[in-house]
């Protein structure tokens, strides 16, 4: 029962705009990789992250959707639809180190 409150709760409030995604998939002295949720709050984070890492300028040198899994649901007329989970991954390299 609070499993399924918490998923209701963060689904409104990612229907809302407060939740963001922001994951750091690999990083190094050079850059790294982050994952994000493609909304305008994530991407807004992950450049805090990146500057913050950097030290200051960085460079935005890859940006693509990832399939990190798979969703599968079964319809009301029974049929099972599976579908590929994405996320958006923003490498960048420091320009300052």
């Amino acid at each position: 029962m609070l499993r399924a409150l918490l998923a209701v709760l963060l689904l409104a409030a990612n229907a809302c705009g407060y939740y963001t995604y922001v994951s750091t998939v690999q990083r190094d002295a050079s850059g790294g990789t982050i994952a994000v949720a493609n909304d305008q709050g994530s991407r807004d984070e992950a450049r805090r992250r990146m500057e913050a890492h950097c030290g200051g300028p960085y460079t935005i040198v890859d940006e693509r959707r990832v399939v990190v899994g798979q969703k599968t649901t079964t319809r009301d007329d029974g049929t099972v639809v599976t579908k590929d989970v994405h996320e958006l991954h923003l490498s960048y390299e420091c320009s300052s180190r």
